[in-house]
């Protein structure tokens, strides 16, 4: 028990070494890029808010807004950066010959850059889902609604007024981002065979409390006659 014991030990110091020993790097080169993307932002628009009578605070407006969509955009590589940066580091240094001459496996020196790979990649769903989408259409709305002083900005820039989830199609008049909301929906259910279920009508569609509310439902449902 005591060797088992020493053996935990050995691996929950050198799971420790190596983390803190990628985590640097990997911070580093997220903060490094981050701010080429924030610089590189503010060079491209600064033309366009220059023009406005606010121009600079709806400049940095703008900005801390993307600043989401950057560090989100940078986590990828960043990790990547990190990872071939440890790894070069142990192979010139020697410590991956010191490590394995020492009686550790290979897979015992990667396995904590896997975990903590898997824990900056949930990191970045979440942070992707809960903070960046919000920010990025926040961005928007300044740069269209108090720059161009465009109102409707949300729906000129609909790419579809249409989608389709399994075997129902959702038409919309209108997407408002910042209430993430559809305007004047068609719902209409189809099954395996195509043959048409039902027509749902409403006037609006949003998504709130992991569920999607209708309001002022219109409901159709069609009969399917036995052969």
């Amino acid at each position: 028990m005591a060797v088992e014991d020493k053996i935990n030990k050995k691996m929950k110091i050198l799971n420790r070494y190596i983390i803190s020993s990628i985590f640097t790097p990997f911070i580093t080169s997220l903060i490094i890029f981050s701010m080429f993307m924030f610089f590189g932002a503010a060079f491209e628009k600064l033309k366009f808010f220059s023009k406005s009578d606010y121009g600079i605070i709806l400049l940095l407006k703008y900005l801390l807004s993307q600043t989401p969509f950057f560090v989100s955009t940078i986590i990828p590589l960043s990790l990547l950066i990190a990872t071939l940066f440890l790894i070069n580091s142990f192979m010139l240094t020697g410590q991956w010959k010191a490590l394995l001459a020492g009686g550790y496996k290979p897979f015992d020196i990667i396995k904590p850059l896997l975990y903590f790979s898997l824990a900056i990649a949930i990191i970045h769903f979440i942070f992707n889902e809960t903070i960046v989408s919000d920010a990025f259409l926040k961005s928007k709305d300044i740069y269209n609604r108090e720059l161009r002083k465009k109102q409707n900005w949300e729906i000129g820039d609909n790419i579809s007024n249409s989608f389709k989830i399994n075997n129902t199609f959702i038409r919309y008049s209108v997407y408002k981002p910042d209430k993430k909301e559809f305007s004047d929906i068609l719902i209409e259910e189809y099954d395996r065979y195509n043959n048409p279920l039902k027509k749902i009508k409403a006037s609006s569609m949003s998504w709130q409390n992991e569920k999607w509310i209708l309001k002022s439902v219109k409901i159709i449902e069609y009969k399917m006659e036995n052969n």
